[in-house]
């Protein structure tokens, strides 16, 4: 072989490796939630490929982390372009779009919404036995209005069809659905109870049971989950930030919500529906703010400004706070 050929293969070669080491490493970065590295590597690494669907897709995840919803959005809508039979990758442009809704005004959310409803409903016929796809399905149907296409009777499909593929996602719909469908707290409750003694291995039900207690200001209920979750997961980033949570929502427990909060912040969050930094630092300011700490909360709603500038929370509360 002439030897110019033979080199020139070689520095093909060598690209090529290097391209499939620089996509791995974002990949990688991606998954341990090192979003900042993920953002700028996939940034650039789009730039190159940019007909590359899975690329486009984890670009659009990773603007999303980042507070860029429209540039997410877009990338995520590319990804569905170049492969509009992936079921995850439309269920992510559905989750994108739904970020979308709240920063728009009313006729545009109309628009949205149907869109969000378009591809979680082709989700779920690309991958008809998806359990994720089908409870973000069953979520959209149970909370639109009905002119946007809201339907119990559709929402409770869902999670019927569930049920014998996975038991305790089934329950934990049906815990959802007790409350959207405004059945008496004892019910509800009951449905939830029924669900957590079904639970995963990981706390999914449990999880979502203590975020239905936050919301109804059940504080004690919810702290009593949140314990049982940071026995069955002590290290679990998502517990730490929700004990935190609550702690700055009810100004009980403002120790352990500190605490809690710091200790999510020096490993950072972990699994992808963790929230992110500028989240934390938001929250341990509110926790701040209602023990009187001004000084305390202002630095961090600035530390989650300097994580994210675009966001809202934390400027307003800043604002208020000044």
């Amino acid at each position: 072989m002439d030897l110019r050929i033979s080199l020139a293969l070689a520095a093909v070669l060598s690209a090529g490796a290097a391209w499939a080491d620089a996509r791995s490493d974002a990949i990688t970065a991606f998954e341990a939630r090192q979003d900042r590295e993920a953002l700028a590597q996939f940034e650039a690494l789009a730039r190159t490929a940019p007909d590359d669907a899975e690329l486009q897709s984890y670009l659009g995840r990773a603007r999303l982390r980042g507070g860029q919803v429209d540039a997410g959005v877009a990338a995520l809508e590319r990804a569905v372009e170049l492969a509009p039979a992936s079921s995850p990758y439309r269920l992510s442009l559905a989750g994108g779009l739904g970020q979308q809704i709240n920063q728009v005004g009313m006729f545009r959310k109309m628009s949205l919404a149907g869109k969000v409803r378009e591809h979680m409903e082709k989700a779920v016929e690309l991958a008809p036995e998806s359990v994720a796809a089908r409870e973000a399905l069953m979520q959209y149907y149970a909370q639109a209005p009905g002119i946007a296409g809201g339907d119990m009777k559709l929402a409770r499909k869902q999670a019927d069809v569930v049920m014998p593929l996975n038991v305790s996602a089934g329950l934990r719909m049906q815990a959802i659905l007790a409350g959207f469908e405004k059945k008496k707290d004892a019910e509800v409750i009951a449905a939830w109870e029924k669900a957590v003694a079904s639970d995963d291995a990981e706390g999914r039900s449990r999880f979502a049971y203590q975020l239905y207690l936050q919301g109804l200001k059940k504080w004690d209920a919810a702290f009593a989950q949140l314990e049982a979750l940071a026995k069955l997961k002590p290290d679990a980033p998502g517990v730490k930030y929700q004990f935190g949570r609550a702690a700055a929502l009810s100004g009980q427990r403002i120790a352990e919500g500190e605490a809690a909060l710091k200790s999510f912040l020096e490993t950072g969050p972990k699994a992808d529906s963790d929230p992110g930094r500028d989240a934390a630092h938001w929250r341990l300011g509110m926790l701040y703010e209602k023990a009187g700490r001004k000084d305390d909360a202002r630095a961090q709603y600035q530390a989650s400004l300097r994580e994210n500038p675009q966001f809202a929370q934390a400027r307003e509360a800043l604002d208020d706070l000044d």
